[in-house]
């Protein structure tokens, strides 16, 4: 090899990557950023492509994904129909759909729970005819299942299933509704080695460390959980979960730090 040619290698693989930069989609960027909780940034990249006349069901998508994040749930639930009605039978639209109506629950009343509950089951079991490993649906139906009494639908063996399958999928999401299910069943040293194990695997996992908390509350181990507490605020100072199980462990009738 000619030292010309040494050098200008280098030079190539540097252009060939800003090039292959440079060729990532909006969406793909988008996604990222959606990621990252970065909603503002991700939504000014695809809104425009979503609120076209001609939308891509991507962009769409996308844009449900990121009034989820946002909190605009009604909106998010019809971004996701829309995606489905201009994208046809993708499993990440369906499973989308089901993620946003169950962030609607929050805003339902109880009238409406469960008639949301069913929809979303309902969109997070096409997700896995479309595609069986899906995580998304697998965790949804976990939580359909063990969120709901039996006569609403519920069922905590087929709750443990899905949870089971989560895990093989990502461990420390199947470890979460593991410990759920094992919660339901008032099986709280099982829902505390759960949790536990959700954390070890991913230590700045919030839910996970609140979760331990939540369960060493039930076994009056109050010092303990408020160490999880506030070590889940200091991975996330901004965390409303870490903040309201703080100031609920505050609110207990013997001071925690006491205990």
């Amino acid at each position: 090899m000619t030292p010309l040619l040494s050098r200008l290698l280098p030079v190539s693989a540097l252009l060939l990557a800003v090039a292959c930069a440079g060729a990532e989609s909006p969406h793909e960027r988008a996604l990222v950023l959606i990621d990252r909780g970065e909603f503002f940034a991700a939504e000014q990249l695809i809104e425009a492509q979503a609120k076209a006349k001609n939308p891509d069901p991507v962009a769409v998508w996308a844009l449900s994904r990121v009034r989820t994040g946002q909190g605009h749930n009604e909106e998010a639930v019809k971004l996701a129909e829309k995606s489905i009605r201009l994208g046809g039978d993708q499993a990440r639209f369906h499973a989308q759909l089901g993620s946003a109506l169950m962030a609607r629950l929050t805003e339902a009343t109880r009238l409406d729970r469960t008639s949301i509950m069913n929809r979303a089951r309902k969109a997070f079991e096409k997700t896995l005819a479309l595609e069986p490993g899906n995580l998304t649906a697998l965790v949804g139906l976990a939580r359909y299942h063990w969120s709901l009494p039996p006569q609403n639908g519920g069922d905590l063996a087929k709750a443990r299933q899905f949870a089971e399958r989560a895990r093989a999928a990502d461990p420390a999401k199947g470890e979460l509704e593991l410990g759920a299910v094992a919660a339901r069943r008032r099986d709280y040293p099982a829902a505390l080695q759960h949790f536990e194990a959700a954390a070890a695997l991913d230590p700045r996992n919030i839910e996970a460390h609140v979760s331990c908390g939540n369960i060493l509350v039930r076994l009056d181990r109050l010092r303990e959980a408020r160490e999880r507490y506030e070590l889940a605020r200091r991975i996330s100072p901004r965390s409303e979960m870490a903040r309201a199980a703080l100031e609920a462990l505050d609110q207990t009738p013997n001071p925690p730090a006491q205990r």
